[in-house]
């Protein structure tokens, strides 16, 4: 993933350097010139390894996969003790 994101990265300079020089304004008139570098930047940087051997993308990936696995933890646990204190799920007036 790291080589493709550094190939899309030297696309990006130099398609950027020749627009410069073409249309006469920062990465020609069609990119946007704060969003366009910004962006390739962050990607990039979010493939690099850490020391842990994990890239950001992937920590920020397992953060959230780890927060929705203690939300449903939580929500099984307060339903047992809905269920143990009442001793059913549904409406008593509906059945």
């Amino acid at each position: 993933m790291l080589s493709v994101a550094i190939f899309i990265f030297i696309y990006v300079v130099v398609v950027g350097v020749l627009k410069t020089a073409n249309e006469g304004e920062f990465l020609g008139k069609n990119w946007n010139s704060f969003w366009v570098p910004l962006r390739l930047v962050l990607g990039v940087a979010s493939l690099v390894p850490s020391s842990d051997g994990y890239s950001t993308i992937q920590m920020i990936v397992m953060w959230i996969v780890l927060q929705g696995i203690g939300l449903g933890d939580s929500m099984w646990t307060a339903m047992v003790d809905y269920v143990s204190q009442n001793g059913s799920v549904g409406n008593p007036r509906l059945l």
